[in-house]
């Protein structure tokens, strides 16, 4: 289950992202909200920054990230390229790079669940155009559903809840990349791990900290230099 939650109005005064466009314009409909009703009560059904700015609080106090990463590595309306065009993003979280490793999607409260869906198919779209990001959240202050892409950037997974930075210590957004199961022998009769991006999986005719014990395929192909693979040669001789 999130720690996110239940939804609390935040009072526009107390905003953050104050001078950004979309929190000025949603401020200038949140008064006037106001003016109608004597309450922000019932604002968040209308007005979608009441769930954004109760986000950011909870990513503050309940997930414990630094208020010091507000406008530097806590980010909103973050552009995503996806193929020709671009999207904003609700919320975007990045790394020490700078680079985003995690997405909040946000809705106004009470959207139908087809809209909802909708936004979370949309938060799905932004972790696959984006290679550093893996996990993402989507929320109206009442529903919330966490994803975590798998190794197909167009295959996703749902998880319990993102990760925080208790302690000063950050919880890796770590991609789980649950490969195919292979069978329990290759043509070698021998099985091996092989690294690739991080990623440790099962072979069949490789050796630990080799290529194989043979020169590997693409070593073998007319394109390839031969002093190179000669040179490789050694390292990868059966034992």
């Amino acid at each position: 289950m999130s720690r996110i939650g239940s939804f609390f109005t935040v009072p526009p005064n107390e905003w953050l992202f104050a001078t950004h466009g979309d929190v000025m314009e949603a401020k200038r409909r949140a008064t006037e909200w106001h003016t109608a009703h004597g309450t922000f009560t019932g604002a968040e059904r209308v007005i979608e920054e009441f769930v954004r700015q109760w986000a950011l609080r909870q990513l503050l106090a309940v997930y414990g990230y630094p208020k010091e990463w507000i406008g530097e590595r806590i980010i909103i309306e973050e552009p995503v390229k996806m193929g020709s065009g671009e999207k904003e993003a609700d919320i975007s979280l990045r790394n020490a790079n700078r680079r985003t490793f995690l997405y909040v999607e946000v809705k106004a409260s009470g959207v139908s669940e087809q809209e909802f869906r909708d936004a979370e198919r949309q938060l799905e779209s932004y972790l696959a155009s984006t290679h550093t990001a893996t996990i993402g959240m989507v929320t109206d202050g009442t529903r919330v559903r966490c994803v975590r892409k798998k190794v197909d950037p167009n295959d996703f997974e749902y998880i319990p809840d993102i990760p925080g930075q208790e302690g000063g210590t950050a919880l890796k957004a770590r991609l789980v990349r649950e490969l195919p199961k292979m069978g329990a022998k290759g043509k070698t009769g021998r099985n091996s791990s092989a690294v690739c991006n991080g990623v440790t999986r099962t072979v069949p005719g490789l050796r630990p900290g080799c290529f194989g014990g043979r020169q590997a395929a693409w070593a073998r192909t007319p394109r390839f230099r031969p002093s190179f693979a000669r040179s490789l040669t050694p390292h990868c001789a059966a034992r």
